[in-house]
């Protein structure tokens, strides 16, 4: 389930709405800037988007490999959804 992938509290991770962006590089933050996501919740809703596209296309390529490292690096993504 999708749900599973963001977690309830981000928090935990030492990632919360003010600090989120301490945590990226300059680089990961100019590639969020260009595709429009500028907060953390939408990174939230991306990483929820990337998960949906994953599992409507098993066989295909990854939808965004940056915004999948950026979502690791926050603890958004969880590797276990891959393996079904």
């Amino acid at each position: 389930m999708v749900k599973q992938t963001i977690k309830a509290n981000s928090s935990q991770n030492g990632v919360t709405k003010t600090n989120w962006k301490k945590t990226l590089s300059k680089k990961e933050l100019q590639h969020l800037k260009e595709n429009g996501i500028h907060t953390l919740s939408d990174m939230k809703d991306q990483t929820v988007y990337l998960s949906d596209m994953r599992k409507k296309y098993p066989n295909g390529s990854e939808p965004c490999w940056e915004c999948r490292q950026i979502s690791q690096k926050l603890g958004l993504f969880d590797d276990t959804e891959v393996s079904e």
